[in-house]
């Protein structure tokens, strides 16, 4: 019997949002290139019971995951571990960032059967095929393919990229429970990103199909954002590529087109201060006139020998002209820092402390966030940090606290640890908005919040039990959640 019931899981972090209700654009990809070939696609929940698994999962044909490094390793492990119990012989798939650039140990984990490298609609497509009949087809054909065979673990040569202009329109269906009610919708005009930047993964994770940058056509983009606009009617659109302001040339074909096509929606994007200074002010205006709402950078150190060290190719002083030119216009901003770097001293940490404060001075409402840096697989960052005697996690399970707010390297002394997760948390509280009805919670985040502007105000993170209770209380809830128990 040929089946054709594929589900598939997000492996996203759950530390930052709820897997459920936090969309994947990887999954809305497949799950689009997936039903043109006939499959039935579902998106399969946390919130599932068991006996509900047991009833969806009844004749599938397999369950594909989107991974990322981090804690949504355990919360896809404990789905896995569910759906083994349920149907023991339930061919398990893995692709995403993660296993991409770590397959070896990915599949030597029991509860794995396959894993996908790189870009992945084809390579799925091709293991569900040989999965419906594996007489007619053999896995050692697959490209972009890493799986068992007779206790051996094989890979087979990369998949090369496919134009993304030849791909399905993103599935946002697969998402309709969280889409039809909110007024903003997110979209990607392009996947990876042109720069290489040390420590960030999204290069090394592209380049395995020869393509590190892709984007999409301006007439695509235009009829995707028709698209969404006539079924969902959304308010905003966030633009959530890696650098939707990549060049002029781009943007000025992108303000032509909103005002060509009559649009109104809001928009937020983000970009890099080196491409967003050397913007001129009529294309800044231009950018307000047709509705930018905010834009967020990733600044990374507010020390010019960090970002030469991580190759971030941005200067200091293109910062400050992106603040300034940000300044001129009624829009929001967020900047990103990132503290924790191996050979980081604490004075080029006091030089972040300093362009934050700089930047707020500047812009009130701006939001600046400092997280601590984490050595993802496949990057440079991660190679420095084991030359320089740091040991990476030898198996799938140690990725687990590989978490921006709270992944503290073994190369930082432990009062260096302490100051640099106290910056994290009280930016965390500095900028994050409380909803809660409940007023207790209301008062002490509002308390919190006071404490951390004073503290940024003074320079004073030496001496913070509030945020150190704070941290561990977050890692042991996570140790004690019956997820970890069960997968490591």
């Amino acid at each position: 019997m040929v089946k054709n019931k594929v589900f598939l899981y997000n492996g996203i972090s759950s530390a930052y949002a709820d897997t459920d209700f936090s969309p994947s654009f990887s999954l809305m990809a497949l799950s689009a290139f997936l039903k043109q070939k006939n499959y039935k696609v579902t998106l399969l929940l946390n919130r599932f019971s068991n006996n509900k698994l047991r009833l969806l999962l009844k004749n599938c044909l397999g369950v594909a995951f989107s991974v990322y490094t981090g804690n949504g390793i355990l919360y896809s492990l404990n789905m896995a571990k569910r759906i083994k119990e349920i149907y023991p012989h339930m061919p398990i798939i893995w692709g995403g960032y993660h296993p991409t650039l770590e397959p070896e140990q990915t599949i030597k984990h029991k509860l794995i059967d396959y894993v996908i490298r790189g870009q992945g609609e084809f390579t799925l497509a091709e293991v569900l095929f040989f999965l419906n009949d594996k007489h007619k087809n053999k896995l050692e054909s697959i490209d972009g393919l890493t799986y068992k065979m007779k206790g051996n673990i094989l890979h087979n040569k990369p998949r090369k990229i496919m134009d993304i202009n030849k791909l399905s329109r993103y599935d946002y269906g697969l998402y309709n429970h969280v889409y039809k009610k909110h007024s903003s919708i997110g979209y990607l005009t392009s996947r990876g990103c042109p720069f290489n930047c040390k420590f960030c993964c999204s290069a090394a994770f592209n380049s395995t199909g020869g393509a590190r940058y892709m984007q999409y056509s301006m007439e695509r983009i235009v009829k995707d954002i028709k698209a969404l606009i006539r079924n969902y009617k959304p308010a905003a659109i966030d633009f959530l590529d890696d650098n939707f302001f990549v060049n002029q040339k781009r943007i000025r074909s992108f303000v032509k087109a909103y005002k060509d096509n009559s649009f109104n929606f809001n928009w937020t994007a983000y970009a890099r201060c080196d491409t967003f200074s050397g913007f001129d002010d009529k294309l800044v205006d231009d950018l307000q006139k047709i509705n930018l709402v905010k834009i967020f950078f990733g600044v990374e150190s507010g020390s010019q020998r960090i970002l030469d060290m991580v190759d971030k190719r941005i200067t200091i002083r293109q910062v400050l002209k992106s603040v300034d030119k940000i300044g001129k216009l009624n829009i929001l901003s967020d900047f990103t820092f990132i503290n924790g770097f191996p050979q980081e001293k604490w004075s080029d940490v006091i030089k972040s402390l300093k362009l934050r404060n700089k930047i707020v001075s500047i812009l009130p409402k701006a939001s600046v966030r400092f997280f601590t840096f984490v050595p993802l697989p496949g990057t440079e960052m991660l190679k420095k940090c084991q030359r320089l005697g740091y040991q990476k996690p030898k198996k799938l399970t140690g990725w687990t606290f590989f978490e921006y707010h709270s992944f503290i390297g073994s190369w930082l002394k432990p009062v260096y640890q302490r100051l640099v997760t106290n910056i994290s948390w009280a930016a965390f509280f500095d900028t994050f908005e409380e909803k809660s009805q409940n007023i207790l919670i209301k008062i002490l985040f509002k308390i919190l919040k006071i404490d951390a502007k004073l503290r940024f105000k003074l320079y004073f993170f030496s001496l913070a039990p509030e945020f150190q209770i704070i941290n561990k209380i977050y890692r042991l809830k996570l140790k004690k959640n019956k997820v970890f128990k069960v997968v490591t």
